[in-house]
């Protein structure tokens, strides 16, 4: 999400590599939340990553501005910002990189940041209806590896248990419907890591 907001206008395409951690040269993975630079695990369960395209998916065609942690669209529908609040690798790690071998350390790698605050003052909206859904993706809400974590951290996967992974790795959805007249304010709180979609839309 940050490459992207802060690349915006300087490139002419972006390219993911690579999509499924199943490409890497090895065929024997061992537990299905390697390290792999993947989208999707081995066995097909989507990462987070691949839940934040989703989400830049709903953007709309016209950009109205991008800053830091944040790119604002809109389309015939509405409007729509994406957030984010990205926590870089700490000093030790960037100088001393070693692959984790403890799942359980995997946050520890990176600088503390307290919660990010952001307001979305949206302006010239015609007067009515609308609906705003909010769309999060955080180590509680669209995180396989989380839920993973949680789960027990089992090495082998059976079928219900990948379908498991499948369901509650998705984003979590909140939507409030509200009468606007002109102008509305958004306050928006996130975590390290996390990800916020906001999409105005009028009914």
């Amino acid at each position: 999400m940050r490459n992207i907001c802060e690349t915006d206008g300087s490139v002419e395409a972006l390219g993911y590599w690579t999509l499924s951690d199943f490409m890497e040269e090895s065929s024997v993975f061992g537990r299905v939340f390697h390290g792999g630079f993947g989208l999707f695990t081995y066995n097909g369960i989507p990462k987070s990553g691949w839940q934040a395209l989703l989400l830049l998916r709903m953007l709309g065609e016209e950009k109205i501005s991008v800053g830091d942690g944040w790119l604002a669209a809109r389309n015939s529908r509405g409007m729509q910002v994406i957030l984010s609040h990205y926590c870089h690798y700490d000093n030790l790690y960037c100088l001393q990189y070693k692959k984790l071998t403890d799942p359980d350390k995997a946050y520890s790698v990176f600088e503390t940041d307290e919660t990010r605050k952001y307001e979305i003052y949206v302006q010239g909206l015609s007067d009515g209806m609308y609906e705003i859904r909010r769309l999060t993706i955080s180590p509680r809400h669209g995180s396989s590896f989380d839920a993973w974590l949680e789960m027990g951290q089992p090495e082998y996967l059976r079928s219900e248990e990948i379908a498991y992974l499948k369901h509650v790795s998705q984003p979590r959805l909140q939507i409030e419907t509200r009468e606007i007249h002109g102008s509305h304010t958004v306050e928006c709180m996130l975590a390290p890591h996390e990800v916020q979609m906001i999409v105005i839309s009028k009914l």
